[in-house]
């Protein structure tokens, strides 16, 4: 295998990946995409890409995460990390993340906080499938887990040393997440690509598989599960799925940070004491900024016609009636 040390042949190695999964993911320009030996970058997007894998089965960012995976080995992404290191306690806090909500940028702001000063470092677990690589962590027990699986199971999924964890989340309104979530993920699935959201909807209810017809590596497993109460059926409802179990997760939260907050998640996370020996969530002096991208560059309008946005109410009753409850708690934050 040739090695990929040099920065040509690791430049060589994302082109490839972007030609293979069609765009930059997030959106970003191929330029920046391509600067050489980009690590932030790479981790960014395999990230994403295990999200897309592992969490809906988009089956061509398994493909382009294989790929990545052949291309970039695990050792070209661990960082020297420096001699002395402290490593803050594991099992502090866990991130409930819910697709199209800004999830990816808290993400990306919790890593990074992790690697910013040495006398406070800590690792993130990520749980949701083996395809990500986990990198060699000098911080072996993760003091921060973000995981999609279901809050009920957050033990199972991010192991017993977070059983007194803090929790948090951050919620998008039910419509804008549907609407964001189809036009995010039709750039890929083929099937979306010819069939308006209404059309989608209708084809669910007559119980047609638009994987049907398709090849291995041109379907989504789990596509459509997000077009209809995703957050109550598998964030908060638990595995009775009542509105009760539902609403009580929320309650449990330290903090639900609405979307459109984001910009302010420092404050938020110092106010509400979200990991109070993390310096850039304990109101210490950071550089670290979050960047929220969801929202910038996207090929869509903002908001769905009126018919659509009655289709999407139809069918995401539940989530609408969870999002008006969280939005009611004390621990909302908008």
């Amino acid at each position: 295998m040739v090695s990929l040390s040099s920065a040509a042949s690791l430049a060589v190695g994302k082109l490839l990946l972007l030609i293979t999964f069609d765009v930059a993911f997030s959106l970003r320009s191929v330029d920046t995409w391509m600067s050489p030996m980009n690590l932030k970058s790479v981790k960014k997007d395999q990230r994403e890409l295990v999200m897309l894998c592992d969490t809906i089965g988009l089956q061509q960012a398994c493909v382009a995460l294989d790929l990545l995976r052949t291309l970039v080995p695990d050792n070209e992404l661990v960082e020297e990390e420096p001699e002395a290191l402290n490593c803050l306690p594991e099992g502090k806090l866990v991130f409930v993340h819910m697709m199209q909500s800004g999830g990816l940028s808290v993400d990306d702001f919790l890593q990074n906080s992790c690697s910013e000063h040495s006398d406070a470092a800590c690792s993130v677990r990520r749980p949701d499938g083996a395809r990500g690589f986990d990198g060699k962590k000098a911080c072996e027990g993760p003091s921060i887990c973000s995981s999609h699986a279901p809050l009920q199971e957050d033990i199972d999924v991010c192991g017993p040393s977070f059983k007194d964890a803090v929790h948090f989340t951050v919620m998008r309104n039910p419509v804008a997440r549907v609407w964001s979530f189809y036009n995010y993920i039709r750039r890929w699935y083929v099937p979306w690509q010819t069939l308006t959201l209404k059309e989608v909807y209708l084809a669910m209810y007559k119980g047609q598989d638009l994987n049907e017809g398709l090849e291995e590596n041109e379907m989504c497993l789990h596509c459509a599960e997000q077009l209809s109460n995703a957050m109550f059926k598998h964030n908060f409802a638990g595995r009775n799925k009542t509105m009760d179990a539902a609403k009580s997760s929320l309650r449990s939260m330290r903090v639900i940070i609405d979307m459109d907050a984001l910009d302010r998640f420092k404050e938020i996370a110092f106010a509400y004491r979200l990991f109070e020996d993390l310096p850039a969530l304990a109101g210490a002096k950071t550089q670290l900024e979050i960047t929220h991208e969801n929202s910038k560059g996207q090929r869509w309008d903002d908001h769905p016609d009126n018919g659509t946005e009655e289709s999407i109410k139809r069918n995401n009753a539940e989530d609408l009636e969870l999002y008006r409850y969280a939005r009611g708690l004390s621990n909302y934050v908008v």
